[in-house]
């Protein structure tokens, strides 16, 4: 029923690996899809201009925001998926300023701090089905055209034994509006559609009073009527291939993260020369300095373990607000990493083993700043306790929020054992400059 070869031949492939009674599987809404999926790809897509380039989204449900923190009057909510932007963070609460320029209060425990409100084009070239029992089961699927969007919100009957894969497409409302930040607002739509999402023209569409979908990066999809469209790929499932999709999805505690970068950075290069690569996750793939040496790393398919090409293997682990990477080897642990992260996921501090002992670094921040105030590095050793202190001054900062020059002040304090005592003293060292250079990924 698709036009052309390519699609007939990949609706073939599915029907070979998929059994055929399974054949109605939102039948409808791939074909919504597939009509969309090979448009021209949208080269940028808007983002909303805030120059400290922190935003709060809520998650999981609507919040309200308070004129005062806890017991504060109502002023107003932030739904689902919404972002507004972040102005300062108290005891627990983000105060923030919504769009109609009023500021107030919302509770961290159901909101998040991000470093920017754009969309990934790669989002609407994804099939997203209904992930929550929250609304008629179905999915949706994209048409970008420029800065506008085309959005088809299919729906499926739901099987009396529940089983999703026996659901029967009923048809769609196409949507058609504007993306703006990482809201799509749309201003036209039209009802009871059956046909292929790239023969809509906004003409023939009816006009409605806006209607508002977000792209949460939190929860992995599209919040529309209050419920999630998870992001998934299409050509996984034709194909019957197990997709990874964390291939694909910056984790939010990524050692790249935990580096203190925010965006899909690709590599980095020092002032040094030293460069690190990254997957789209955000783990180290490599970490090079010219011709003098390279540390490769190999990951296995779900990305939680890896082995190092200068050591052994280690096991990569989730908790609260922190990463840890862990020898396998519990009598050697060196080059084990653990990475704690405060509430807006910002790294707060950086353990290393090195030489049978934890290297520690700690961060400091002012507000909400994404950059570091200061780093402190703590090292001892059977001849001594050593703090060094680093001091920061930015003097130039990307749009993603990463640095790319910054001043340097260091103060190191040693206490050294002695046969006779202890002795301590503290050096500051003259100020330096320190530069780095970031690529990012194409999405």
């Amino acid at each position: 029923m698709l036009n052309g070869s390519r699609e007939r031949l990949r609706e073939i492939n599915y029907l070979n690996i998929m059994n055929a009674r399974h054949l109605f599987i939102l039948y409808g809404t791939f074909l919504l899809f597939m009509a969309c999926k090979d448009s021209p790809k949208q080269k940028s897509l808007s983002a909303s201009k805030n120059p400290n380039h922190t935003y709060v989204i809520a998650i999981k449900s609507d919040i309200s925001v308070k004129k005062e923190s806890v017991e504060g009057k109502q002023v107003g909510v932030v739904e689902r998926g919404e972002m507004c932007e972040l102005v300062d963070s108290v005891n627990g609460w983000y105060k923030v300023r919504l769009r109609t320029g009023e500021e107030g209060y919302v509770n961290s425990e159901f909101s998040k701090v991000l470093s920017h409100d754009s969309i990934p084009k790669k989002a609407f070239e994804a099939y997203c089905p209904l992930a929550e029992q929250r609304v008629q089961y179905g999915a949706l699927s994209f048409r970008l055209d420029g800065n506008n969007v085309f959005m088809a919100r299919g729906y499926n009957s739901v099987p009396e034994d529940g089983n999703l894969w026996n659901s029967v497409y009923q048809g769609a409302t196409v949507y058609y509006g504007k993306i703006e930040g990482n809201r799509l607002v749309f201003t036209r739509h039209l009802e009871s559609f059956r046909g292929l999402l790239e023969d809509v023209t906004p003409e023939e569409m009816e006009e409605v009073k806006p209607y508002t979908a977000y792209y949460s990066p939190v929860e992995g999809g599209f919040i529309f009527e209050g419920a999630l469209f998870k992001t998934s790929d299409v050509d996984g499932i034709l194909n019957a291939a197990p997709v990874n999709k964390e291939t694909e999805t910056p984790h939010p505690l990524s050692a790249r993260k935990g580096l203190g970068l925010y965006g899909s950075v690709e590599s980095l290069t020092n002032s040094e020369g030293e460069t690190t690569r990254f997957d789209k996750v955000g783990n180290i793939l490599e970490i090079s300095k010219g011709e003098e040496y390279s540390l490769i790393y190999k990951y296995n398919d779900n990305r939680t373990e890896y082995s190092r090409s200068d050591w052994g293997s280690y096991t990569i682990t989730y908790s609260d607000h922190k990463r840890s990477d862990m020898s396998k080897n519990e009598s050697d642990m060196e080059g084990s990493v653990e990475y704690l992260f405060d509430e807006q996921d910002r790294i707060i501090e950086r353990k290393s083993q090195v030489r049978m002992i934890y290297l520690t670094e700690t961060f400091t921040y002012t507000g909400v700043n994404l950059l570091p105030d200061s780093k402190s590095v703590h090292d001892y050793d059977e001849t001594g306790d050593y703090l060094t202190t680093d001091r920061y001054e930015y003097l130039e900062v990307d749009e993603h929020g990463n640095w790319l020059k910054r001043k340097v002040t260091r103060t190191n304090q040693v206490k050294e054992y002695k046969e006779n005592g202890e002795s301590f003293s503290t050096k500051t060292e003259p100020e330096r400059i320190e530069t780095q250079s970031l690529e990012y990924f194409n999405n």
